[in-house]
């Protein structure tokens, strides 16, 4: 049997649209599962309990650690840290420990103690021995800042000394 040209192009073109069609077909359904995925992460990431693969017990929340001298630019820089990875809620007492026994208490003790972690590893080493016995994260930043958030005065005098001294 002979196939006109003609035949040969419908042929063809039937083949070419049904691959067309099934390629369409599977970038939808490929483009869906994507998107179901990305929900699925998403939703994950929106849960304060949440700790990504990625953030380890080693990661230090700043680049400059705590010393005695940047108490206020630290502060600022762990409460940015913290809250892009909502977890601010930890030191700043509005996600409190839940009852012991409860169902998420295994699963908050653990993110607070990666909380308390990254805390520790953006505090100089001579500094954060002295915080080392703390029991929660919140219970750390309170002590942090009862420690290093009180008022300027002996940094104040010590500057008016310095402004007295020059100008005499």
């Amino acid at each position: 049997m002979k196939v006109s040209g003609y035949e040969r192009y419908l042929k063809l073109y039937s083949i070419e649209k049904f691959f067309l069609l099934h390629s369409i077909a599977e970038a939808d359904n490929s483009a869906a599962q994507m998107q179901r995925s990305a929900d699925t992460v998403n939703q994950y990431e929106r849960d304060v309990l949440f700790i990504h693969p990625s953030k380890h017990s080693n990661l230090a929340l700043t680049s400059s650690l705590l010393d005695d001298t940047n108490f206020l630019a630290w502060q600022r820089a762990v409460y940015v840290s913290l809250d892009t990875k909502m977890k601010l809620g930890f030191i700043d007492g509005s996600f409190p420990r839940p009852a012991l026994g409860s169902a998420n208490f295994e699963l908050w003790r653990r993110v607070d103690l990666m909380v308390t972690s990254w805390i520790w590893n953006s505090m100089s080493k001579d500094i954060v021995e002295s915080f080392m016995f703390c029991a929660t994260s919140r219970e750390l930043w309170l002590a942090i800042q009862a420690r290093y958030g009180r008022s300027n005065d002996p940094m104040i005098t010590r500057y008016r000394g310095d402004f007295f001294d020059v100008s005499e």
